[in-house]
């Protein structure tokens, strides 16, 4: 397989992690639909500003260092599976001290599961492709 079909791969595990919470999303009830944007409402705002900053910092590190390119996107993408395994946790627990559905918090781990397997299936594209 070539660069483009891992990509692809990627993308569709994004579409995939949306898709697996838009099904279960439309099974909750208005009050738990409404419990959960007013969870985590304001924690897209960090969350755009985290992953901008880090994007930067990524950009910044390839310009202006002499360190090989290839450690930089390791460490990059594994500090962005951390942050990914460290949200759900706390997403999840979020979740459960407000009596979201089970269902739901399930089919969060899947959705973050298949996410983590597409950000996997690139680093390993961009470390064993040359």
């Amino acid at each position: 397989m070539d660069n483009m079909t891992y990509l692809l791969v990627f993308v569709g595990c994004i579409f995939l992690s949306r898709i697996i919470l838009n099904q279960v999303q439309q099974k909750l009830s208005t009050e738990e639909k409404v419990l959960l944007m007013d969870l985590f409402s304001t924690n897209k705002t960090y969350t755009y500003i985290g992953i901008f900053l880090l994007i930067l910092c990524y950009f910044i590190l390839l310009k202006l260092t002499e360190i090989n390119p290839n450690v930089i996107t390791n460490i990059y993408f594994v500090i962005l599976l951390i942050y990914m395994v460290i949200k759900y946790f706390m997403s999840s627990k979020k979740m459960k001290e407000n009596h979201i559905p089970p269902a739901y918090i399930r089919a969060y781990l899947l959705s973050t599961g298949v996410t983590l397997f597409g950000f996997l299936v690139i680093l390993f594209s961009i470390n064993y492709l040359k």
